[in-house]
């Protein structure tokens, strides 16, 4: 909103008579005038009834489109001599100048024009002083959109959000109505308790902001977040929320502090149902840190602290519906078996995002950072962006379709972008992809840093006998494998390999292993685009063999795309 002044000029032209002499009560005068002023056209009507020399009283109505209708009255009043011009215009009049020269000087003009009897009353009118208009007329004037209060509702289910707040308070528990002023002292675990907690008391659309309050030293117990339900930890940061009109960055609500779970190997945090998000905890010693299970619509897991998961630190298993899954910008720290495993089967549809998080030590051989399997007819469209993974046990990233089915049954579709990761230390494969679905797929690999791959040689390696790579014992930068005859558009681009076990980067075309799954001839046709990749360090550069593509650029090439179509 801003405001603005605007002084307005113009002009005016007023015309009057006198209406009718009272003998002793005076004289009434009317006026007319029509003014313009600043861009409007006004009018204006006034009474003027001259009481005495020395009292007068008006009354007035003007109008234009600028200020509207005013009515306007008035009292007035003069002190000290007569006019100088009322004497000249007297003795205009045939008047002596003596007679002029001699009325008292508290006399006013009209008084003495009166007094001539041939006076005219617009020689009167003449006589009078010029009034000056000591006023500015400045009009004001506020813009700015206009407002107004709008409830914020869930996109999803049109319903208004309601907020509700936790303080944790272990010596005062189920306390409180979930008001800023009175929040539960108790989060509980789900909406099947018996006591007052929030969990308890919440309803789809709903937002929860969980204090720290005591949890350090009184963990949380695990809970269950229910369908279209978010539940934010306080850790200093914002939140956006969808509504009807967008996102809406919500406020922070201060300390920086996690509210801590304690899980002792069970479940930490579960997410049912769908459309709901979990936002700034951490989560300790927990069998799955955070376990989704077929979640429906958009589902967020941000900002969590996942330390000692004794199977995995998130996990996501999906058979049927779509979701769209955001992992971003959370800490593991330790996980027996995988950072992170996704598991699609069925019909399941997902769309899932992986971004800004930090993973490291992966303890089992064969576990990996990222780990993403879509069998039977599921389809899943994932981006895996800006990660970084240290010593995952087996592959840092590991994207796979139809691990677990054989190709004849197994129509798994997928596509993905791997982009902006920094992986190092794993114990065998930087960034692996197994295609091995009867369906085509599709495929980036771009701007990865790829370090020191392969150092517990968990991976798959190089067959000293054939070019044909073997599983175990070793551990490739980059590679790209397909079983059954599904087709597949490879891109990798501008990637960092340093000091891999194995080979850098190399695509391997129908290839059938004892250990693979696909046991039906296969014949897929590969387009890869390979440039611009830097390679250094120790390791195998290449790769080679009749049925074996090698796509690997060593070192970065000037001015030159390699593109390569095997079948």
């Amino acid at each position: 909103m801003q405001s603005f002044e605007q002084v307005l000029g113009g002009a005016d032209l007023e015309a009057g008579l006198r209406l009718g002499h009272f003998g002793g009560v005076g004289s009434l005068w009317g006026y007319g005038r029509v003014y313009y002023q600043g861009d409007a056209l006004g009018g204006a009507l006034r009474l003027d009834h001259r009481v005495a020399n020395s009292l007068r009283l008006g009354l007035g109505v003007q109008s234009d489109g600028i200020f509207g209708t005013q009515v306007a009255f008035s009292i007035g009043t003069g002190f000290g001599g007569g006019s100088q011009r009322s004497g000249k215009l007297n003795r205009d009049a045939g008047q002596s100048s003596g007679q002029s020269s001699g009325q008292s000087s508290g006399q006013s003009s009209g008084q003495s024009s009166g007094q001539s009897s041939g006076q005219s009353p617009l020689w009167a009118r003449a006589a009078e002083d010029l009034t000056r208009n000591s006023s500015v007329v400045v009009r004001s004037e506020v813009r700015g959109m206009p407002s107004e209060t709008v409830i914020a509702t869930d996109p999803d289910t049109g319903q208004a959000y309601t907020f509700r707040h936790v303080t944790p308070n272990a010596t005062n528990p189920n306390q409180g109505n979930g008001a800023v002023s009175s929040p539960f002292t108790t989060l509980g675990a789900g909406t099947t308790d018996a006591n007052n907690t929030a969990l308890r008391n919440v309803s789809s659309s709903e937002v929860v902001y969980v204090q720290a309050g005591d949890s350090r030293t009184n963990n949380l117990e695990p809970f269950t977040i229910p369908a279209g339900v978010q539940v934010y930890g306080d850790i200093g940061t914002t939140t956006t929320l969808p509504t009807q009109f967008g996102l809406v960055t919500l406020p922070s609500m201060g300390t920086g502090a996690r509210p801590l779970v304690a899980a002792a190997g069970v479940n930490g945090i579960t997410l049912a149902g769908g459309n709901n998000s979990v936002s700034g905890f951490e989560i300790a010693g927990a069998a799955n840190g955070v376990n989704l299970v077929n979640g429906m619509g958009d589902v967020v897991i941000r900002n969590n602290l996942i330390t000692n998961a004794t199977n995995r630190a998130i996990s996501l298993t999906q058979n049927s519906g779509q979701a769209k899954v955001t992992i971003a910008n959370n800490i593991v720290d330790t996980a027996t078996n995988d950072g992170m495993r996704f598991e699609l089967t069925g019909t399941a549809d997902l769309t899932l995002a992986i971004s800004e998080n930090q993973i490291s030590n992966i303890l089992r051989s064969d576990g990996d950072g990222i780990d993403l399997e879509a069998n039977d007819m599921s389809q899943v469209t994932v981006s895996v962006t800006n990660n970084q993974i240290d010593r995952a046990g087996n592959s840092a990233i590991e994207l796979e379709t139809c691990g677990n089915t054989t190709a004849m049954s197994c129509h798994a579709i997928f596509a993905g972008t791997v982009s902006g990761n920094t992986v190092s230390r794993s114990g065998g494969d930087g960034i692996l992809f197994f295609h091995n679905s009867d369906q085509a797929g599709q495929l980036t690999i771009s701007h990865n840093r790829v370090q020191q791959s392969g150092v517990t040689q968990t991976g798959i390696t190089r067959n000293p006998v054939s070019p044909l790579p073997v599983m175990g014992n070793g551990g490739f930068g980059i590679v790209v494998a397909t079983f059954a005859d599904g087709d597949l558009a490879l891109a990798i681009e501008n990637n960092t390999v340093i000091d891999s076990q194995d080979e850098k980067i190399a695509v391997v075309n129908n290839l059938v292993t004892n250990t693979a799954s696909a046991l039906t001839p296969a014949a897929p046709t590969v387009n890869a685009v390979i440039q611009g990749n830097d390679a250094a360090g120790a390791g195998v550069g290449a790769i080679a063999g009749n049925d074996v593509s090698l796509l690997a650029v060593l070192q970065r090439p000037q001015h030159r795309q390699t593109h390569h179509q095997c079948v």
